[in-house]
């Protein structure tokens, strides 16, 4: 083997280590760059959803304004849902279910007997009279 041989042999091994760590390097950043995309994706749904909770903790801070200042179940909801006191235009008047019921007064079933708990029904393990708490 000759000194143009053995220089040859070391350029193309030298040449193959340089195009590897080039090769290595655009791998290395096109991953960083997929990276960066992806976590800029997840942080802008991050961000949106943030957003969204805050607009809704203004409404709520908003309604508990209006209604001076009490934060109850029926301020925060919706006002859609919102029960109102004025006849509406379609309100009928409820019919009674039966014929007969409007006019019944009294009761037809009859009382049940109350039975009383003698002394002697409780058991020992629920009698706790005897025991001294402060022990």
């Amino acid at each position: 083997m000759s000194a143009q041989e053995r220089l040859r042999r070391a350029v193309e091994a030298i040449e193959s280590a340089a195009r590897e760590q080039h090769e290595r390097r655009e791998l290395t950043e096109r991953k960083l760059i997929e990276t960066e995309a992806k976590a800029k994706a997840a942080f802008r749904k991050e961000v949106d959803a943030a957003v969204r909770y805050a607009g809704h903790m203004e409404e709520l801070a908003r309604r508990e304004k209006e209604a001076g200042g009490w934060a109850t179940g029926k301020t925060l909801s919706d006002n859609e849902n919102v029960m109102g006191f004025e006849v509406e235009e379609d309100h009928r008047p409820v019919e009674v279910p039966f014929a007969g019921a409007a006019d019944r007064t009294e009761s037809t079933a009859a009382p049940l007997p109350r039975r009383r708990r003698r002394r002697d029904d409780v058991d020992d393990d629920e009698d706790f009279s005897t025991t001294n708490w402060l022990d």
